[in-house]
C-alpha cells in the first residue's frame, strides 16, 4: 500500500514538467498570435498614414492660394497626427516675424506672433525636439509652462526658411518615429508649395503650370524629384519616372495643323492627369514631351504603367469643330531610382537615353 502510495507520488511528479511544458507551450502561442495582431495593426496603420500623405500632397500640388493650402494642412494634420495639436507659422521677409497661419488640435501656451530667433528649428534650420529626456534648450516662443514634448520642423527650400511646422503632444508620450518622419514629409511638401507661391510673388514672368496643357512646369517637376528622392533616401524606398513624347507629332501636324495639335497637346495633358495615381505628378517636360513621376513605384511597376499609357492613349478621341482627332502614339523611357541613379540629373539622363532608344 505504502508503495503504490508512493508511486502515484512519482507519477504525479513525472507529469509536472510535462504540464508546464504544455502551458508554456501556449504562452508562446499566446505571445506570438500578440505580436503578429500588434504587427498587422501597425503595418495597417503605416498603410492608412502613407495614403493620407499621397492624398495631400495630391491636394495640395493644386493649390492656387496660400490659403488653400493652410486649410489642406489643417484638415490632414488633425487625422494624421490624432490627438495632437499642432501649429502652421509663415515667416514675413519684409517684417520678419513669424505668425500662426493654421492651427489643429488645441495647442497650449504658444505665441501667435514671435520672432525668428525665438524658434530653434528656425535659428538652425533643422527640426527641434524637446521632451522630458531633451529639455536643455526650448524654444522662446513656447510660453510657460512649456508643453512637452514637442517638435518643430523648419519649413525650409533652398536653403531658405518659409515658415514653421509645430507638432506638439496633448500627453507626455514622446512622439513616435512615425508622426516624426510624417512632419518631416509635411514640412517638405508644404516648403515646395510655400516656395512655389513665393517664386511667383518675386518673378512675376515665371510660372509654375504649363498655359497649354494645364500640367506642372519642367522646373517644378525637378523640384519635385529632389523632394521625392530624399523622401525615397530616407525610407529606403524606390522611385519611378517616366519620359512620354508623342513621336507621331509632326504626322499629326501635317494631317491636321498646327492649332489642331495645341488641342491634342492639352488632351494628352488631361488624360495623363486622369490616369495617374493619387500623389503622382505630371508635368510638361519639353515641347512634346512629358513626365511623370510615380513616388514609391519599381521598376516593374513603372514599367508596366508606362506600357499602359502608351496602350491606352491610342484609344483617345479628340472632337473639336467638326473634326476627331486620333492616332496618338507615345514613346515612354523609364527610369527608378536608385537602380539608374542616385541624382535627379542621373535619372533624367538615364530616362531620356531610355526614350530615344526605344524610338
Amino acid at each position: 500500500m505504502e508503495i503504490a502510495e508512493n508511486a502515484v507520488k512519482i507519477s504525479g511528479a513525472n507529469d509536472i514538467p510535462k504540464n508546464i511544458r504544455i502551458k508554456h507551450e501556449g504562452s508562446e502561442t499566446d505571445l506570438n498570435h500578440l505580436a503578429f495582431k500588434t504587427l498587422m495593426k501597425e503595418t495597417a496603420s503605416r498603410n492608412y498614414e502613407s495614403r493620407l500623405l499621397n492624398e495631400m500632397r495630391n491636394l495640395i500640388q493644386k493649390c492656387q492660394t496660400p490659403e488653400e493650402l493652410y486649410s489642406i494642412v489643417t484638415q490632414y494634420a488633425a487625422i494624421i497626427f490624432p490627438g495632437d495639436s499642432g501649429i502652421l507659422y509663415t515667416h514675413s521677409s519684409v517684417r520678419n516675424f513669424l505668425e500662426t497661419v493654421s492651427t489643429w488640435g488645441t495647442p497650449l501656451q504658444d505665441k501667435r506672433v514671435f520672432e525668428p530667433d525665438e524658434c530653434c528649428a528656425f535659428q538652425y534650420g533643422h527640426a527641434h525636439e524637446a521632451d522630458e529626456f531633451h529639455d536643455g534648450l526650448l524654444c522662446r516662443h513656447m510660453e510657460n509652462p512649456v508643453q512637452l514634448p514637442y517638435l518643430c520642423v523648419p519649413l525650409k527650400r533652398n536653403q531658405k526658411v518659409f515658415g514653421i511646422l509645430h507638432v506638439q503632444s496633448t500627453s507626455k508620450n514622446v512622439l513616435s518615429e512615425s508622426k516624426r518622419l510624417h512632419a518631416l514629409d509635411m514640412a517638405e511638401e508644404i516648403a515646395l508649395m510655400l516656395s512655389v507661391f513665393k517664386m511667383q510673388d518675386i518673378l512675376r514672368g515665371q510660372i509654375f503650370r504649363d498655359s497649354q496643357t494645364g500640367l506642372l512646369t519642367r522646373k517644378y517637376m525637378e523640384e519635385s524629384l529632389e523632394l521625392e528622392l530624399t523622401r525615397a533616401r530616407r525610407y529606403g524606398i524606390p522611385t519611378g519616372v517616366i519620359l512620354l513624347q508623342i513621336h507621331n507629332f509632326q504626322h499629326l501636324s501635317d494631317a491636321f495643323g498646327y492649332e489642331a495639335c495645341k488641342i491634342i497637346m492639352r488632351e494628352v495633358g488631361l488624360f495623363l492627369q486622369k490616369h495617374i495615381r493619387c500623389g503622382d505628378i505630371s508635368c510638361r517636360y519639353d515641347d512634346t514631351v512629358f513626365a511623370l513621376i510615380l513616388s514609391g513605384a519599381s521598376p516593374e511597376v513603372t514599367q508596366t504603367r508606362a506600357q499602359d499609357l502608351c496602350r491606352n492613349v491610342k484609344q483617345l478621341r479628340i472632337s473639336h469643330h467638326d473634326s476627331v482627332y486620333g492616332g496618338i502614339m507615345l514613346s515612354a523611357g523609364t527610369a527608378v531610382f536608385p537602380d539608374h541613379g542616385h541624382t535627379v540629373k542621373d535619372i533624367l539622363h538615364s530616362a531620356t537615353t531610355n526614350l530615344y532608344q526605344k524610338q
